[in-house]
This record gives structure tokens, sequence and C-alpha cells, in this order.
């Protein structure tokens, strides 16, 4: 099984302060060149676990959106591809709307999607942008009604530690998965390639306080999280240490397909490209994955513990 991970374009409508994909050149993917990935993929008797649609924001790219469900819809119906998947900051809830509203009710089950929530709304509108945390709840709402599979994403950083319980606690009255990363600018390529993020803050006891979050997150009855996952950022969070074990187990650069926006094909999003969308053929791109997992077994990991790392096989 492979996962697919696309960047349907590096363009977003925020200047998040932890991130700074909106300084990049902008670009967008080329539908019928990821559609012709696909294929091969499938066409070398593989399924696709889920594909995964991701950005900058994606909404921004609402009718290229819509053109890549529905060339995608007969492999999703047939079982070729078991999953479709969309991260959003979730600042376009009638686009969101809109788009739900074409999806055909046989395939509402196999759509899913992850919206970014990294506070209660001061904090959130501080590290996104002016009236953003209304508009992600309005968003939010809208999946509710459609009973759409949805996790609400937080990623732990000086200015929110405290709010993780809070944010929880929304995710839960809404019935969505809750899940959790650590903010690392320090790991290369990640956090959109460009210089390292400086975060001025004061707190410098965020980490002691967001273990005490999430170890009230962990006493609560209604479990919509991964428990293991969070034991493994609070340990992190406490020692500094990493899980060497998880670290070595992680399956990702022999089972993600991550497309960017400019077209570079990487098996690891921490690990150098493997080639471009252009020139992609499978079994090349297996061998390089191949030889990629290799390196990293005999030279070792960069220590992500990210969704897109380690912590995804925490089970």
């Amino acid at each position: 099984m492979m996962w697919v991970l696309a960047m349907l374009t590096n363009r977003c409508n925020l200047q998040c302060k932890l991130c700074n994909i909106w300084q990049e050149k902008k670009s967008t993917l080329n539908i019928q060149r990821l559609y012709k990935v696909l294929l091969e993929i499938i066409s070398n008797d593989l399924k696709v676990s889920c594909l995964g649609i991701t950005g900058g924001e994606p909404f921004l790219e609402e009718k290229n959106l819509q053109s890549v469900f529905k060339i995608i819809e007969p492999k999703l119906i047939k079982g070729d591809i078991f999953h479709f998947n969309i991260t959003t900051n979730g600042s376009f809830p009638l686009r969101i709307l809109k788009f739900i509203d074409k999806i055909p009710k046989d395939c509402i089950n196999k759509l899913s999607f992850n919206v970014s929530l990294d506070g209660l709304e001061e904090t959130h509108n501080y590290l996104r942008g002016k009236e953003v945390f209304k508009k992600v709840i309005i968003s939010l709402d809208i999946l509710k009604k459609f009973r759409i599979d949805t996790t609400i994403n937080f990623v732990i950083n000086p200015f929110n530690s405290d709010q993780i319980f809070n944010i929880y606690k929304l995710s839960s009255k809404l019935g969505f998965d809750f899940e959790l990363e650590i903010f690392n600018p320090n790991v290369p390529a990640y956090y959109h390639y460009l210089n390292r993020i400086k975060i001025q803050n004061n707190n410098k006891n965020w980490r002691q306080v967001a273990v005490k979050e999430i170890e009230s997150v962990l006493l609560q009855k209604e479990v919509n999280f991964n428990k293991k996952q969070l034991i493994v950022l609070s340990n992190y969070l406490k020692t500094g240490d990493w899980n060497e074990v998880l670290i070595k187990n992680c399956k990702i650069p022999s089972s993600l397909l991550f497309i960017r926006a400019t077209g570079e094909l990487y098996s690891c999003p921490h690990e150098p490209p493997l080639g471009k969308i252009e020139d992609f053929n499978y079994q090349k791109f297996l061998n390089r994955q191949k030889n990629l997992s290799l390196k990293i077994k005999n030279e070792g990991c960069r220590k992500c513990l990210s969704t897109m790392g380690s912590l995804s096989y925490v089970k």
C-alpha cells in the first residue's frame, strides 16, 4: 500500500507565525500528472491507502480540488484508492460547504478532513490571523453537520501549551478526533524549506505546561485521540529524549509518496527529494525508496516525531 500526499498548492491566504510557506514562489501542482502517478501505482498491483491533499491552503485552488476528486472518484468507488483526505486551515467555510455538497453520498464515508486549530480564539488569531478562529469554528460545524470524519490538529508551541486540554474538550464536544504535534523548526526540510523560524516568546516553561495539559487529556474517559502518541509526546517534552525504538520502526521511507506543489517527490519529507513528478517511474521510485530506507538505517533518522514521520506509526 502507498500513502500519497500531494501539496496541491503552496499558496496560502494566511501568514501564520509558525510557518513561512507564504514567502515561497507560488506554485500549483499539475493535476493530470498527479493522476498519471496514481494510475501507475495502481497498475503495479498496488492500492493507494489514502490520497491526501494539503498545501499551502488547498481551498485556494477550489476548482482544482474539485477536479482532483472528480478524476479519482471511480478509483475510490472501485477501492483502488481507499480514502481521500484534505488538510485545511479551515478559513474558507463556504468553499468547504460547496465542496461537500458535490460529493456523492456513496463517497462521503471515504472523505475526511484535518483542520488546524492551535488554541482558543485570542491565541489562534494571534498565531494565524485576525478572525480566523471564528471561520474555523464555522467550518467545523459544517463538517459535523455532514458527519464528515474530521481530526483537529493542534501544534504545541510556546504560545499555546496551556490550551491543549481546552481544544481537546472542543474536539470531543464536536465528536472529532484530536491530534497533537510539537512545533520543531530545527528539522531540515520541515516547515516549508525556508530559513528556520525564530520564535520570540518568554514562556520558558512551555514544555512542562504542555506535559501537564497532556496528562489531563490522558485521564479522560472519552478517548478521541491516540493515547500512545500522546504518551510519546509527553515523554519527549519531559526529557528531551527520543524514543529510539519508535524512530527505528518508522515506515514512512518505504510507504509515503509526498509530492510538492513544485513537483519534487519525497519518500521522507525530511530527506532530499527522490525525483520529479514529470519523470515518475514507479519501479525507479521504489528502488530509490529502498536505498533511502537503507541509508536511514545505516546513518540514522533525523528524528522528526511528526505525523508525517514516525509518530504516524504509533498505534
